[in-house]
Parts: structure tokens; C-alpha cells; sequence
């Protein structure tokens, strides 16, 4: 392992006197989508402090796909600093992204051993001056942000080592894919229940080996009082202890609204008892930022794609929509590639509106799919709920007011060659990939001491279907499975799914416009819902 910032200080030295002296070229040429139908409330105050994520561009990416695309179970994998000096930006180029940033008042967060990103902090006043642009305070249909008031600039020397900038484009705070709970009523689906649907009730030493990251913001669960809680009454699989559960804080204390991180609160602890109904004996590792804002949120990711190599499986219950992300999008890609490189895959909730997760400024609805889910390199859970003789369909409650699965085309992304012929003809990234428990009964949690519920949303069904994934690794080998989406859609249409072929996902507004569920692969539920043993069997 080598020692990256062992050498960046040296390179300052130089750096220093020579960078940005030829001025600022725009990164994009155009301004945050999400301004442009706005209203603009004026500068934001100097003096407020901006969490924010610079990506670099990989250095040899044709062959970062054939990696990806070509390493099969049980090959060595790449570490972070390995990941770097193969495919990422230079060490030369990473060192001048930091002098850049120092010399305009901004202090570095995180340098990653990967070279894909670097995190800073800094002053708006500060913020504007290293990017040459104004950031100021708008107001749309989908609440108060602030943006950068036009295209974002960077130093001519780094035009082509930046990729993109995640913070500034006003694409609006990570969002928990939870539908809030009644904290008093029962529930149905308990994590034997999960084990049955899901074919694992026979496994050995479920997840032990293995280790799982959840992402997450707010208020932390309480290790004993919720998460042990809920251990010792359920006893999955008779495992009747959270220890091997633990917790990891990004920047500094909570600093989200008491009302926000209260409901982080309720995800981050659904999340945690989710993965640990599947996986009971993994090392679960749950990552937890200050804020749910895009910098400090996108600086949670660098952290586990970087700092937790060995956590094969990570669970994220949070996103937004793919308008305004357009910044942002190459930066996470970067993300999601090295971490699938590192034989690590991310299980993103695909949403709890339907067809209905996205609007524009004016409050507009667009049938479109959700961000970071659209991303090519990260695999989408759709949500079910059980109907009818015990058998899985749509989660589609919307006449109750709760919710439904997220799914559709993505606006962004082309189709990627994994779903060539196993989507519809769309000529776009579908979604979800596949999909698990969301709705029905609903989910109980351990909380403050007490089991109760239900809760809703793809925020259950994300965990349950990493914490599975996290099975299959161990059945696999435990090494590590790069490329998973290919390898998930290479078995599509096999047993290794339970195929849901019931209901439609359509969004709150329109219960009856949703994308019907039918054999093989639907943008309502994917490619089905996992059968674990067939998986391990089956998968490439």
C-alpha cells in the first residue's frame, strides 16, 4: 500500500507559484439546470460554509471498463492506491487539484487513495473565488437552495483532470426513500418471513466474513436501545446480538433541521435492521454524514469507496432526481466504477413515488427516473409488497396515501449494454434493476427500546436486497464481485429471481399511469426479487 499524501506536500511547493496563472476556463459552459426556472433571492451570505466534492476525470478509461467487465470471482481485486496508479488521475494532477483549492482559502476534507475526488470546505466568499462564480439563493416549486449563479470555472491547467463539481448545482438535499411510520400499529413482514420469500432459511453463518457499509445522515440509531432491540426480539436466523454492528461520523455533529434528522433517524435505523435481518453476522459499518446536503453526502461515498475496500456490499437509502444532478453524475460515476473495480457494489433505493419522483422548477411532473439509481454502475431496488396466497407484486399503495415503487427510463443515461435485450426498446438506462419488500404489512423496527411499525418505502427494500447480495458474496467466495449488473442481468429470466408479474407502480397523482408489471424484466420491479440460493448457484 502506498502512501499517497506522504508526497503531495512536496509538490505544493512548486505548485504553488505556478498554478491558475493563465486564468479560469468554464468546466461545463452552461449553469445549473435547476436556476434556470428559479426565482433568484440574491447572493448568499459570504461567510456561510459550503460542503462541496471536486471529481477527477479516470486517466485510461477504456480499460477501466475492460477491468471491470473482464475480472471473474475469486481474482485478486484492486486497492484504492492500486485502483490510482493504474487508472486515475496523475499524482501530479491530484497534488495541483489541492494547491488550487489551498490557495483560495479552502481547506482539503479528504484526499482519497483512489485520486477520484477531493473534498473541501470552505466560505462562500472562498467558494466563489476558486471557481470564479457567484453563488446565490433561489426559490422553485421544490423548495429554497443555493446554486452557482452561472457555469462553474476552473483553473486552465486543470481542464480535462476535473470532471465535475458536487455541491453547487442546487440539485437539492439527498432525500430518504422512507414513507414516514405509524409508530404504534403491527406488522407482518418479520426477517423469517424474508428468509422464506427469499430461499435463505437454510444458510450457514449468514454474512460472516462479509462486510456491509450503509450510508446515511442525521441522527444516529441507538446501538442498543433500537438496533439491539430489534436483534434480540427477532433473533434472525438466532442471531440475538447487534455486536457486530458499528457506527462511523463524517463532519462533525448532526447539522440538519430537528424535524430532518429525526426522520434520518428512523431510516438510518430501519437501514441498519434491514442488513442485519439478511446478514446477521456481517460487519455492518454505518457511515453517517452531518448533513444530508450533496458535498457532505458525496464526501460520505468517497469515504466508503475509499476507506472501506473490504465492505463488498453498501446500502443507500437516499437520492433525488436525475434534473439539476447533471453536474454531479460524473463525478458519482467515477465513484461507482473504482468501487466496482474494488469488487464493491452500491444498492441504491429506486424511490417511493412511482412514476412521479421527479418534477421541474414550476412543480411540473416528469416520468423519469430517479438519481443516483440511473447511474450505470449502480444496481436500482424496486419495491413489492406481498398480495394475495403469500405471492409478491407492485408495492402500490397510493390509495392510502403511502407510496409506490420507484421506476422508469432514465432522461440522462443511454442503455447500457448489460440491459440490451432484456429492457424495453428504449434506447435508455432503465429502472430499477430489481426490487424487494417495500410495502404490505410493512417492516418493524427496534426503536427507543420497543419493536414497532410498520414502515414503508424502498428504503426497506434497498437494505433487505444488500443485505442478501452480502449472502450471495459469501456463497461466491467472499472475494468480491465487480460488475454485478452484468452479471445480474446474464442470469435474468432464470430461478435466480422470483419474477413479480402483478400490479403497476403509478406515482401519488395519477395511481392509474404507472408501468405494469408483467414476465422478465419491468420498470416497475426490475428483474424480480432475489432467490438467494439460485443466485449463488447461477451467477457468473
Amino acid at each position: 500500500m502506498k502512501k499517497l499524501l506522504g508526497l503531495v506536500p512536496i509538490a505544493f511547493v512548486w505548485l504553488a507559484s505556478t498554478l491558475g496563472c493563465s486564468g479560469n476556463a468554464p468546466l461545463d459552459g452552461r449553469p445549473p439546470d435547476r436556476v434556470a426556472a428559479a426565482v433568484d433571492l440574491g447572493r448568499l451570505p459570504p461567510g456561510t460554509l459550503v460542503d462541496f466534492v471536486i471529481g477527477l476525470s479516470p486517466r485510461r478509461p477504456t480499460e477501466l471498463h475492460k477491468y471491470v467487465a473482464m475480472r471473474r470471482s475469486g481474482d485478486a481485486m484492486l486497492a484504492p492506491d492500486d485502483f490510482a496508479d493504474l487508472y486515475a488521475a496523475k499524482r501530479q494532477d491530484y497534488a495541483r487539484v489541492m494547491s488550487w483549492m489551498e490557495q483560495h482559502g479552502i481547506i482539503v476534507t479528504r484526499a482519497n487513495a483512489g485520486r477520484t475526488t477531493v473534498s473541501g470546505l470552505g466560505s462562500a466568499g472562498a467558494v466563489e473565488s476558486l471557481f470564479g462564480v457567484e453563488l446565490h439563493q433561489y426559490s422553485d416549486a421544490g423548495g429554497t437552495f443555493f446554486a452557482a449563479s452561472g457555469p462553474i470555472t476552473v483553473a486552465n491547467e486543470l481542464v480535462g483532470v476535473v470532471n465535475g463539481v458536487v455541491g453547487l448545482s442546487g440539485s437539492g438535499n439527498w432525500q430518504s426513500h422512507l414513507a414516514w411510520p405509524d409508530l404504534s400499529a403491527g406488522a407482518v413482514i418479520t426477517p423469517d418471513a424474508m428468509h422464506t420469500l427469499y430461499n435463505t432459511m437454510t444458510y450457514a453463518n449468514p454474512g460472516m466474513g462479509e462486510t456491509v457499509a450503509i450510508l446515511g445522515a442525521g441522527l444516529a440509531p441507538d446501538p442498543t436501545a433500537d438496533v439491539g432491540t430489534f436483534m434480540s426480539h427477532y433473533k434472525p436466523y438466532g442471531v440475538a446480538s447487534a455486536a457486530s454492528y458499528s457506527q462511523t461520523f463524517l463532519g462533525g455533529p448532526n447539522r440538519d433541521d430537528v424535524t430532518s434528522a429525526q426522520n434520518e433517524q428512523i431510516e438510518n435505523i430501519l437501514d441498519a435492521e434491514m442488513v442485519l435481518s439478511m446478514a446477521p453476522l456481517a460487519n455492518v459499518v454505518h457511515v453517517l454524514t452531518a448533513t444530508n446536503a450533496p458535498g457532505l453526502f458525496t464526501d460520505g461515498i468517497s469515504y466508503i469507496v475509499n476507506q472501506l475496500p473490504k465492505a463488498h456490499t453498501v446500502s443507500v437509502s437516499y437520492g433525488g432526481c436525475e434534473r439539476g444532478a447533471s453536474q454531479e453524475m460524473p463525478v458519482l460515476d467515477t465513484l461507482m466504477e473504482q468501487a466496482q473495480a474494488e469488487g464493491q457494489q452500491w444498492f441504491f433505493a429506486s424511490g417511493d413515488s412511482g412514476t412521479d419522483g421527479c418534477r421541474d422548477g414550476s412543480g411540473n411532473k416528469h416520468i423519469t427516473a430517479g438519481w443516483p439509481t440511473s447511474s450505470p454502475f449502480v444496481v436500482g431496488v424496486g419495491g413489492t409488497m406481498v398480495g394475495n396466497g403469500g405471492v409478491e407484486i407492485v408495492w402500490n399503495q397510493n390509495t392510502t396515501g403511502v407510496g409506490a415503487g420507484g421506476g422508469a427510463p432514465s432522461e440522462v443515461f443511454p442503455k447500457p449494454a448489460y440491459q440490451m435485450g432484456k429492457t424495453p426498446a428504449d434506447n435508455a438506462r432503465d429502472t430499477p434493476d430489481v426490487a424487494a419488500l417495500a410495502g404490505g404489512g410493512g417492516a418493524n423496527i427496534g426503536y427507543q427500546g420497543r419493536i414497532v411499525g410498520p414502515v414503508y418505502g424502498t428504503s426497506v427494500a434497498a437494505p433487505i436486497f444488500a443485505g442478501a447480495w452480502a449472502l450471495v458474496d459469501q456463497g461466491k467466495g467472499g472475494g468480491g464481485i465487480t460488475d454485478a449488473l452484468t452479471k445480474l442481468y446474464a442470469v435474468a429470466g432464470t430461478n435466480a429471481f422470483n419474477d413479480v408479474i402483478t400490479g403497476d407502480n403509478g406515482g401519488p397523482d395519477d395511481a392509474s399511469a404507472g408501468y405494469l408489471a408483467g414476465p422478465g424484466y419491468d420498470l416497475a420491479t426490475g428483474l424480480g426479487t432475489p432467490n438467494v440460493v439460485n443466485l449463488i448457484s447461477n451467477l457468473p
